[in-house]
C-alpha cells in the first residue's frame, strides 16, 4: 500500500485543508522575522506562497468547471448537511 500516494489523492479531493499548512507557515515566518532569522523567513514565505497556491488552485479549478455544468457546490460539512436535514 502506498501512503503517499494515498495523501496526494486526499489533497486532491479536498485541497482547502492545505491552507492550515499556509496559516502554519505565516506564523513561522512570522516567528522567523522577529527572531531575524532571514533565510528561514525567506524559506517559510516560499512555503506560505506555494501552500496556498497548492490549495487555491485546484479549489478554483472545480468550481469553475461545476459553473462549467450549472452544478452549485456546496463546501459545507457532511455532518452540517445530516444536521441541517434534522
Amino acid at each position: 500500500m502506498r501512503v503517499n500516494g494515498i495523501i496526494a489523492t486526499y489533497a486532491l479531493l479536498y485541497p482547502l485543508h492545505l491552507l492550515l499548512f499556509t496559516a502554519v507557515a505565516a506564523v513561522m515566518g512570522y516567528i522567523a522575522l522577529r527572531s531575524r532569522a532571514g533565510l528561514a523567513a525567506w524559506v517559510f514565505g516560499f512555503v506560505l506562497i506555494l501552500t496556498m497556491v497548492m490549495g487555491l488552485v485546484p479549489t478554483f479549478a472545480i468550481l469553475w468547471r461545476a459553473r462549467e455544468f450549472n452544478v452549485s457546490v456546496s463546501l459545507r460539512l457532511k455532518a452540517q448537511r445530516e444536521s441541517a436535514k434534522l
